[in-house]
């Protein structure tokens, strides 16, 4: 890094300025991505065979921050990542690293040689993995939290199972981890919260690293099944709702901005919500309501005034009305009516 042209932010500056300031010197250096992990963590997936010339630029950058705002400011490098679908393996590596930061020697920059000076009773998982499989198991997708499962396995629990200490606290942990599960599926899980206090007992029966590792996956698949159940249940009602609303004001002027108001929700939230749960954005939901409503009238009365027809659907245009029967059939509403009806 060229120390001259580094330019540090004022020392009123926010995290956010510094995270900038290490995107924009990174990104002048290497062909990198940068993801901002939290506010006060940043990660950079970073294209190089050059480890010792990543270490130099960050050892720079960092004692640039450290000389103008005295900030404690370290970086974790991890083994070298050869297959994109290894990127979570080796972020967890770093996090292990980063966790782990207090029981290793002071430096500015840790590197996957540094793993090896943790004591082997302080390798439980770090909280980051936890979290990604929590929100994994929030969002449902239970092929994410095995990935994380197995990689915790991997690399933290199966090559300690045969100690007992380590065994113990293994199984403490992933109690509690299953039981925080839980609490994000939050009330959609309740059809099997009861049976919790003897999960620890089940994991302690385990025999085996595998044994333990499939018992964690069946628990975490219960959940998740119930998770997914509950949002089907919940997504089937607010269907029915929104249907029902519509079918029974369609024939008003109504808006997305009207049935934001009705579902307390903003109206932009609702557009989403919407198009997820009815197929169709709501302009063109109500644009087919109408039309097949206008259909079943004109059935009734192929003579009807096309003004009276629009009136009876909520359309005040003729124009408009016309347009909606050229988009869903391709013709006027008078030739739809000649075709089908006056037979």
């Amino acid at each position: 890094v060229d120390l001259d042209s580094l330019r540090v932010p004022s020392v009123g500056s926010t995290q956010e300025d510094l995270a900038g300031l290490l995107e924009k010197e990174m990104e002048s250096k290497f062909e990198c991505l940068y993801v901002q992990i939290d506010l006060s963590s940043v990660c950079f997936l970073v294209n190089t065979d050059d480890t010792e010339h990543l270490k130099s630029t960050l050892t720079s950058i960092i004692n640039v921050i450290d000389a103008a705002f005295h900030l404690p400011i370290c970086a974790f490098i991890s083994s070298p990542c050869q297959r994109i679908q290894d990127i979570a393996h080796h972020f967890i590596e770093v996090s292990r690293l980063r966790e782990n930061r207090k029981k290793l020697p002071v430096k500015s920059i840790y590197s996957e040689s540094d793993l090896k000076l943790i004591p082997v009773d302080h390798m439980i998982y770090p909280l980051s993995v936890e979290t990604a499989i929590l929100e994994a198991t929030r969002r449902g997708d239970f092929e994410d939290v095995k990935r994380y499962i197995e990689i915790m396995f991997e690399e933290y629990i199966n090559s300690n199972y045969i100690n007992y200490n380590l065994r113990n606290m293994y199984v403490v942990a992933l109690t509690n981890t299953v039981n925080r599960a839980l609490e994000y599926a939050s009330a959609s899980a309740e059809s099997f919260s009861q049976n919790r206090q003897y999960l620890f007992s089940e994991l302690r029966s385990c025999e085996s690293a595998e044994e333990l590792e499939n018992c964690v996956l069946k628990q975490f698949a219960d959940i998740i099944d119930s998770v997914n159940e509950s949002k089907s249940r919940k997504n089937q009602d607010l269907h029915d709702e929104l249907k029902k609303y519509i079918e029974e004001n369609y024939q008003n002027d109504i808006s997305l901005l009207n049935i934001a108001e009705r579902f307390s929700l903003s109206p932009t939230y609702m557009s989403v919500v919407f198009k997820s749960t009815m197929g169709d954005n709501f302009k063109d939901y109500l644009s087919k309501v109408r039309f097949d409503r206008a259909v079943e009238l004109l059935e009734r009365d192929p003579g009807i005034k096309l003004a009276d027809l629009g009136t009876q659907i909520g359309l005040t245009s003729v124009n408009t009305l016309i347009r909606m029967f050229k988009k869903y059939s391709g013709m006027a509403p008078g030739q739809y009516a000649h075709e089908h009806f006056n037979k």
